[in-house]
């Protein structure tokens, strides 16, 4: 294929997968927050995944393990995000694969998608075939 036809192909599908993408996230509803216990169980999420992300940053910072592994290392971090994420969840289950926005007295706002959260939850760890722990 010549080069000149395959910056086209590129481009048409940026754009299409750029425009699904689009659709995706409109589908996506976002649910405000107003209500101080809300709020409240919005923050506890907020910084149990805070607290996971510094982390997995670290991990990643000082080469620890493969980054897609760094998750890992931290069982009782993730433990805790999954404990927290499961009783927000059954105290508000219509944020269940939602967006969740709320905003703090000084106007500084906060985006938490629930269904982002979800996924990240699903990752697995590899095991060592001998030991069934990490490698």
């Amino acid at each position: 294929m010549h080069k000149t036809m395959l910056l086209p192909i590129f481009v048409l599908m940026l754009l299409v997968s750029s425009g699904s993408r689009a659709a995706d996230l409109q589908k996506v509803a976002t649910i405000m927050l107003n209500q101080p216990s809300e709020v409240a169980d919005a923050k506890r999420l907020n910084d149990a995944i805070d607290a996971m992300s510094l982390k997995v940053n670290e991990c990643v910072k000082n080469n620890t393990t493969k980054p897609d592994e760094c998750h890992c290392l931290y069982p009782k971090e993730k433990s805790n995000l999954e404990e927290i994420y499961r009783t927000t969840l059954r105290k508000h289950p219509g944020w269940r694969d939602k967006v969740i926005f709320w905003q703090r007295e000084d106007s500084y706002s906060y985006n938490l998608s629930l269904e982002g959260l979800s996924r990240s939850l699903q990752l697995t760890c590899p095991t060592h075939p001998s030991s069934g722990t990490l490698r």
